[in-house]
């Protein structure tokens, strides 16, 4: 013990130098690995909020399904909701399938749906009549949402078809505007009818079913009382 204490204080210099530098290095060690884990706590709150963002912005443009309404020549038609990456061919299956006279001459069958969609099954003889029959500014109808062109030919096919009963009718009647079968422009003669209005009638019909009586007219959207009681005596269903 003596040798001990003799060589501590013979060398009591370096015993403090090497206390010192090692009382510096654990402090230099704490300090580093305290600032490390600070910036990996930092890191890692930088990557969690970036996840966030990332995932705030693909969420609110998502959807998972999506609602299509099918008419014309199937056998279930009506409104489905249905996956927002179906096809019409998908919808059609869910609709029943086709009829038996069902085209998809016009129809691209692989053509992706959106939501909100449209779609009319045409019979053959829709799809015949209306590519014999001569149309002002005939258009290739190839999509399934409903549009100006189909409207058109819908309304082409409805004249022709009515032109048949109509030769027995006598001179008076045929005077009247028949609001079943008229065009567009037959319609606009009418008091009070004009361009929009008379396209409001062609798409009700599409849409809706023929009139059964006259009153029905006022069914359509800006079509009321007044403008009723001008046209009364001009038309027929």
């Amino acid at each position: 013990m003596e040798e001990i204490k003799m060589w501590i204080l013979s060398n009591v210099k370096s015993v403090l130098v090497v206390g010192i530098l090692l009382l510096i290095g654990a402090v230099a060690y704490f300090y580093i690995d305290s600032n490390n884990k600070l910036i990996n706590e930092e890191i890692k709150e930088v990557s969690h909020s970036v996840a966030l963002v990332t995932n705030e912005e693909k969420e609110p443009n998502t959807l998972t399904t999506i609602n299509v309404d099918i008419k014309g020549a199937v056998n279930k038609p009506g409104v489905y909701t249905v996956a927002s990456n179906s096809i019409v061919n998908d919808i059609i299956k869910i609709a029943g399938g086709l009829k038996s006279n069902a085209s998809t001459q016009n129809i691209n069958l692989s053509k992706k749906i959106m939501d909100e969609t449209v779609i009319i099954i045409y019979t053959k003889t829709e799809i015949k009549n209306a590519q014999t029959t001569p149309v002002e500014n005939t258009c290739k109808c190839d999509e399934t949402i409903i549009n100006d062109c189909l409207e058109k030919q819908a309304s082409v096919i409805e004249t022709k078809d009515s032109d048949i009963t109509s030769s027995s009718n006598s001179q008076a009647i045929d005077k009247k505007v028949s609001i079943n079968t008229a065009t567009k422009e037959q319609l606009m003669d009418l008091s009070g009818i004009g361009e929009s209005k008379a396209e409001a009638i062609i798409t009700y019909r599409t849409n809706s079913g023929l009139f059964t009586k006259i009153e029905d007219i006022m069914n359509v959207s800006g079509i009321g009382e007044s403008i009723f009681d001008k046209i009364k005596n001009s038309i027929i269903i």
